[in-house]
């Protein structure tokens, strides 16, 4: 395979400087017509694509903005990458998408990428917990965090689904069910603790239990799915369960091979719409909130903050909670 062609090349080819290869490519007007036809035959004869990245950066810019995402494949976040797509390309940028797939080493080699090809801003979907400062190698660029993190310094965008989850909640007490459990990924956020503790007093407020001990929190989907059948028929077991989107999949599949039905035997309620909620059946009750909305409001804040100016935070109030059938009276043997 032929290598690719360089500016140095064409300079060669077309007997001129560097220099002034780069001045054809970036279509200045002072350069001579006989010099300018050399250079350009040269860049025809060879193929030459001149680098986008580098031309932005002798701009002052890089023309790239990066999104890191904890895990692409998080029904709730995973989704929202057309959209930030979109935006992005509209202001006249390239998107680069990083998953961290759960994994912080792999969360600081993807910061240190974007840092290496000096993006112009950072749409960062942090792995939890976090620390409220910037990442160090991310001093000096934008970045706005999707959700909020609570302290953050750096600009946020978060969704307040404080009320639409208690409702949800509420749904399950008003069937009957007095013992429930919150299924949901290790490293909660300040605000999901707050919210935690305010499940808990309701909870206690109905005289019902919340089984949700920690061996109810999860370090990723793999291990739900390897525990929570055996935790599904164990005595004492949860009649509802409000869990994170993520780990709907090894809930249902759980109660599927435990000879569970929803909601005659487990009542469930997903925090977060999914593909998966919307198409079993019966269809899954949900804490829905604007997907699009919080997109938007992320690479809004990005761009604000690349033009140097203060983006504060957003806060997306649209929340609400969906009944759909998944949530049924207590079974009569519980």
């Amino acid at each position: 395979m032929n290598p690719r062609p360089t500016i140095k090349d064409v300079a060669r080819r077309a007997k001129v400087a560097t220099g002034t290869v780069s001045r054809v490519t970036n279509g200045d007007a002072t350069v001579h017509p006989v010099i300018r036809d050399a250079v350009e035959a040269a860049i025809k004869e060879l193929g030459y694509r001149p680098s986008p990245i580098a031309r932005n950066l002798r701009r002052g810019r890089s023309g790239i903005i990066g999104f890191v995402l904890a895990d692409i494949s998080n029904p709730t976040y995973g989704p929202m990458v057309p959209e930030v797509q979109e935006l992005t390309r509209e202001a006249g940028y390239t998107l680069i998408v990083m998953d961290s797939a759960m994994d912080p080493e792999r969360e600081r080699r993807n910061l240190e990428t974007l840092a290496a090809l000096r993006v112009d801003g950072v749409v960062l979907n942090p792995l939890l917990p976090v620390d409220t400062e910037i990442p160090d190698v991310l001093q000096g660029i934008p970045v706005v965090s999707l959700p909020g993190v609570p302290d953050w310094e750096g600009a946020k965008v978060r969704a307040v689904s404080t009320h639409a989850t208690l409702a949800g909640l509420d749904d399950c007490l008003e069937n009957g069910h007095r013992r429930l459990a919150f299924l949901t990924i290790k490293g909660l956020g300040g605000t999901q603790r707050d919210l935690l503790s305010m499940m808990r007093d309701r909870i206690r407020a109905a005289g019902a239990t919340f089984v949700s001990d920690a061996s109810w929190t999860f370090v990723s989907r793999e291990q739900c799915a390897e525990q929570l059948p055996a935790m599904l028929a164990a005595p004492g077991r949860p009649t509802a369960v409000l869990s994170a989107s993520a780990l709907l999949p090894g809930l249902l599949i759980a109660a599927r091979e435990a000879g569970m039905k929803v909601p005659r035997d487990l009542s469930v309620v997903s925090i977060a719409t999914s593909e998966l909620a919307d198409a079993y059946d019966p269809p899954i009750n949900v804490v829905s909130f604007d997907a699009r909305g919080l997109s938007s409001e992320a690479v809004c804040k990005l761009l604000t903050a690349m033009r140097g100016e203060e983006p504060g935070e957003a806060v997306e109030n649209n929340s609400r909670y969906i009944r759909r059938g998944s949530v049924g009276p207590v079974p009569g043997e519980c």
